[in-house]
């Protein structure tokens, strides 16, 4: 009797123990794993304590060794390589291939690994594939691209020949797809993130309409950095006739704050559960946020599948997923205050394009996303 293989993801940009990351990847796992076998390989730093430039995010990858369990039932397996400036990367490639011949075994029951960056992700399924010829498909996000202008000639090399390896290259977005094919002359196929929409969507469709007898509720739910631009909407809000609520924090709060100048109708709420930030979304008519360097952004498909009109930034992130009729994209901050303008003051064009994205979001269902992975899976892998 053939035991059926499983599928690896091979990524570090998941939430494990005290080290931050993205629940994109791990919802994506927990969703196949409905249907298929999945494990993940987590490729983790460390310097010895010997050294002394250990900062604290170095240290938080200290600690993990082994395996885990995540609370979303997937088993996590971590491989733990050295980590020295400049130097990092070769002491990845030393420690993989040991990490794999002492594996052989344990590696060979998957039919095929998916790696979710470039580096180091793609670089550990390269290796593993070059060891025991198992296929691996590789997903680009914004990260690789905005490291690849500081990489040296020959990591610029070596990041194309992990690429030409994969059996198929996937990006979240077009504006991705664009820059994969500008630095790499490669054109991925375009994927994007799912989201579950019945856990997500506190939206009655029945009653989702602008109260055309209050002010225009505007909405921002980001880390607060400088990327977002969320000075921008912060210094429009304190500008025109309308109401903003900011959930999220980080480095930027103070300054932004400042910006407000005490303003009572804009309110900023810190970070919020999950729940409390779909009430926000159920409640708020526009969300905002025109954001540089977007791999995709989550957070505009649950303000959609809560009914909220989006404004976006152009060239980036959900750019081209949904039409010019179901978004309004922006180009700079008065381009922004130009079409917020407009907005405001119509209210049927809320209404219309309140519906328009929750019509859209249904396109972006976890399964439906799911689906497309576990074909590209079948399609590559070793039985």
């Amino acid at each position: 009797m053939r035991v059926k293989k499983g599928i690896c993801f091979i990524t570090k940009n998941i939430p494990v123990k005290r080290v931050e990351g993205n629940l994109v990847i791990l919802n994506l796992a927990a969703s196949i794993a409905k249907h298929e076998k999945v494990s993940i390989l987590f490729p983790s730093e460390y310097v010895p304590n010997s050294f002394g430039f250990v900062n604290a995010r170095l240290s938080k990858y200290k600690e993990l060794k082994g395996s885990i369990v995540t609370k979303l039932g997937i088993k996590v397996y971590f491989i733990n390589f050295l980590a020295f400036p400049f130097l990092r990367y070769s002491f990845l490639a030393y420690s993989t291939r040991k990490w794999v011949n002492n594996n052989l075994s344990f590696l060979s029951s998957f039919k095929i690994f998916h790696a979710h960056y470039i580096f180091p992700d793609g670089y550990v399924a390269y290796l593993i594939s070059k060891s025991l010829g198992i296929p691996y498909i590789i997903t680009i996000r914004e990260g690789d691209f905005s490291r690849y202008s500081k990489m040296s000639k020959k990591a610029k090399i070596k990041s194309k020949k992990i690429l030409l390896s994969a059996s198929h290259i996937t990006v979240p977005s077009y504006p991705l797809q664009k820059k994969c094919y500008e630095n790499y002359g490669l054109v991925p196929e375009v994927i994007p993130h799912g989201i579950d929409i019945n856990k997500t969507s506190l939206i009655d469709k029945n009653n989702c309409k602008y109260n055309k007898n209050k002010r225009v509720k505007l909405l921002i739910v980001a880390q607060l950095i400088k990327r977002k631009n969320i000075d921008w909407v912060i210094k429009y809000a304190v500008k025109y006739n309308c109401e903003l609520d900011v959930i999220g924090d980080g480095p930027e709060f103070r300054r932004l704050k400042k910006l407000a100048h005490g303003e009572h109708k804009v309110s900023f709420l810190g970070k919020l559960s999950s729940t409390e930030v779909y009430e926000a979304m159920r409640n708020a008519d526009i969300f905002l946020l025109p954001s540089d360097n977007e791999t995709f952004g989550m957070v505009y498909l649950e303000a959609a599948a809560n009914s909220c009109a989006l404004v976006a930034k152009a060239e980036t992130g959900i750019y081209h997923l949904f039409d010019d009729d179901e978004a309004i994209f922006v180009n700079s901050q008065s381009d922004m205050e130009a079409k917020l303008n407009n907005l405001i003051n119509n209210k049927n064009e809320i209404n219309r394009l309140k519906e328009k994205a929750l019509e859209k979001v249904s396109n972006f269902d976890i399964e439906k996303v799911r689906d497309r992975y576990i074909n590209l899976y079948n399609k590559y892998s070793q039985f």
